[in-house]
């Protein structure tokens, strides 16, 4: 019996000093309407995911409330498919990130994490 294909991993998270947003990236192309609910991304502490918009086949833009500078975030992300027939599901994947300060008009200022890349 041949392993059952794994489903789209969360890659990194970048908030470019943003303190309303931030960028996901995902290893795969994902199903545009699984990777577009609030509901399936959560942010703590404290933080409301307003609005996703897909930017890309494997990026979404989280739209949130504030962030603070130098606060360690925790996104957690679950029931995000990819675009194969049948569908791969996500594995439940929460990343940390520290918001750093604002970015500078030349966008010096990057916060990115990379998750892990296995299989629990």
């Amino acid at each position: 019996m041949a392993a059952a294909p794994l489903g789209p991993d969360l890659v990194s998270v970048e908030t470019r000093g943003n303190p309303d947003g931030l960028t996901v990236t995902f290893s795969v192309p994902v199903d545009a309407a699984t990777a577009t609910d609030p509901a399936n991304y959560t942010l703590s502490p404290g933080v409301a995911v307003q609005s996703v918009a897909l930017i890309g086949t494997a990026k979404v833009r989280l739209q949130t409330s504030p962030m603070a500078v130098g606060v360690a975030y925790l996104l957690s992300v679950s029931g995000i498919t990819d675009q194969a027939s049948p569908k791969n599901t996500i594995v439940p994947t929460t990343l940390g990130f520290l918001q750093t300060q604002a970015a500078s008009p030349a966008g010096s200022s990057t916060t990115s994490a990379t998750a892990p890349r296995s299989r629990r």
